[in-house]
């Protein structure tokens, strides 16, 4: 266990936003997974999103990105998830929630970075889904606002990190290289059943 938590405080990406920070390096590479994804969200999100949890609910969507990292490829995600809720929620008739997003890393992680690039907040009154020439942005530049409150949790996800039943919605890009089990699936080619929605972290 010891090993472990030594791992987790020296394991990260190269922090800060020089030349061979994770923040330049990453651009190419997350930033195509990204474009591919973000249509992937928005449907999963508008065919899966329950109403009932955000009617019973305080108010407040909550959103975990594990394995957050730095740089504008989280901020692209969290925009996107926000931007997907909002929309699903307006064309149903239900109000808009309040959002929370948690950007989740090992305590390595350069967190003040990442609390520097967050855009602006918008005001209370000026909330809701952006237009849909604001919400087209290049994939290059952080958006220009957010619509979200942030909070950063220092943390391994192989541990728990939120009370039960705290988060409505929960990404991680590309952390199967660090799942603690194979699933199922490729052990056992044709057994698999679809009604086992086990995925272990």
């Amino acid at each position: 266990m010891e090993g472990v938590k030594s791992l987790e405080n020296v394991l990260g990406m190269k922090g800060g936003d020089g030349d061979t920070s994770y923040a330049r390096v990453s651009l190419c590479s997350q930033l195509k997974v990204i474009q591919v994804m973000k249509p992937i969200l928005e449907q999963e999100i508008w065919q899966h999103i329950s109403f009932e949890n955000l009617k019973g609910g305080d108010g407040v969507f909550r959103v975990a990105d594990l394995g957050c990292a730095t740089g504008i490829n989280t901020l692209i995600v969290a925009d996107t998830i926000v931007q997907a809720v909002q929309a699903t929620c307006s064309a149903h008739s239900v109000e808009v929630p309040e959002f929370e997003v948690n950007f989740v890393d090992l305590p390595s992680n350069d967190f003040n970075l990442l609390l520097r690039s967050l855009p602006p907040q918008q005001q209370l009154a000026d909330r809701g889904p952006h237009k849909k020439d604001e919400g087209e942005h290049s994939f290059t530049e952080p958006p220009a606002s957010r619509s979200y409150f942030a909070a950063v949790v220092s943390g391994s996800f192989y541990k728990r990190l939120f009370p039960a039943k705290s988060l409505h919605f929960c990404h991680s890009s590309s952390s199967l290289h660090w799942l603690s089990q194979v699933y199922a699936l490729f052990l056992f080619p044709g057994t698999f059943d679809m009604k086992v929605q086990h995925i272990y972290i």
